[in-house]
């Protein structure tokens, strides 16, 4: 009886049919009235009641209406075990979807973490492309004229730069 809403459960506990209890079957029983005869004793209203499946067993009186509300507490139970578990299913839907949508927003995050250190990277060799326009060497701290053919005015301005570089890059990302 899982997913019932407790509209859809009030209807079937509406609807409870027993079974019979030693058999289980719940279409080949009936309830009959004894005859005024068969009885003594009319201070219940079961008193006067039969049960009787096709199997053969047979139950009289308030014996009828113990198994009977036996059975319907069992089926509340199992009613209540039905919605408890829809419930339960429904709140680990929930924390799926809630961890999902933080996933995508540590990935988004992540994106652009890496969009901007792409960025700076492209602005420093844009500063670097323009030192080199003007002759002098691309390392920030040096103001020296560079070699033919190259943006630095040494090796080892080249290396300094390269380091910087890779610094800021770590710095951005972490």
């Amino acid at each position: 009886m899982t997913g019932l809403t407790t509209e859809t459960a009030a209807a079937t506990l509406d609807k409870f049919r027993p079974a019979c209890p030693k058999c289980g079957g719940k279409s080949s029983y009936e309830i009959g009235r004894l005859s005024p005869s068969s009885y003594a004793d009319r201070s219940s209203e079961w008193a006067e009641r039969v049960f009787s499946c096709s199997c053969g067993k047979q139950i009289f009186g308030e014996a009828i209406r113990v198994e009977f509300d036996r059975q319907y507490a069992s089926a509340e139970e199992k009613l209540a075990e039905g919605q408890r578990q829809s419930a339960e299913a429904a709140a680990r839907q929930a924390e799926e979807v809630h961890r999902q949508r933080l996933e995508e927003a540590r990935r988004a995050a992540e994106a652009a973490k890496k969009l901007a250190a792409e960025a700076a990277a492209q602005a420093a060799l844009q500063v670097v492309t323009a030192a080199a326009r003007e002759g002098l060497c691309a390392w920030s701290e040096c103001s020296n004229l560079t070699r033919k053919g190259s943006l630095y005015c040494s090796r080892q301005c080249s290396n300094k730069n390269a380091h910087a570089r890779e610094r800021a890059r770590k710095a951005q990302i972490s």
